[in-house]
């Protein structure tokens, strides 16, 4: 995963170390997606605090291996990622799933587009690649029983 991670996100920086830091933090979790047992993608999700009475949950990363980009991976482990965030909202007050995304990125933006994400105004800052960093963010509808 780190690998691909590397060969994926090279555009916009090195994030080969940055991956395995994600896997040790408290709260990320990671899905990855296979094929005949080869590993086609992964898509990483974790849950933060934004205020004393809610939480966010966060897209780290979603990556598709180049030679499996174009069948709909992505969009499955996006969906995944979606379906465990309002999953998780059943029991925590997630008010929404959010992501950052480099402004050249245009297919990821159109999937997350069509998937009810929605740009959040501001500035973002740049990625080392000097990509225009942008916020995009999915609302979760909170269940009749949640807390």
């Amino acid at each position: 995963m780190r690998d691909l991670a590397g060969e994926v996100f090279a555009p916009f920086g090195n994030y080969r170390p940055l991956l395995p830091k994600w896997f040790r933090t408290r709260g990320v979790l990671t899905f990855v997606s296979e094929l005949g047992g080869e590993p086609t993608g992964y898509v990483m999700v974790a849950f933060f605090e934004e205020s004393a009475s809610q939480m966010v949950a966060d897209v780290l990363a979603i990556a598709v291996a180049p030679a499996f980009q174009g069948r709909g991976i992505g969009r499955m482990l996006l969906q995944h990622a979606i379906a465990i965030s309002e999953e998780a909202a059943e029991r925590f007050s997630i008010r929404a799933i959010r992501l950052s995304v480099a402004n050249t990125n245009s297919r990821a933006r159109s999937l997350f587009f069509s998937s009810g994400f929605a740009d959040v105004p501001g500035d973002f800052g740049t990625y080392e690649g000097g990509q225009k960093a942008l916020h995009m963010e999915r609302p979760i509808a909170q269940p009749a029983n949640a807390p």
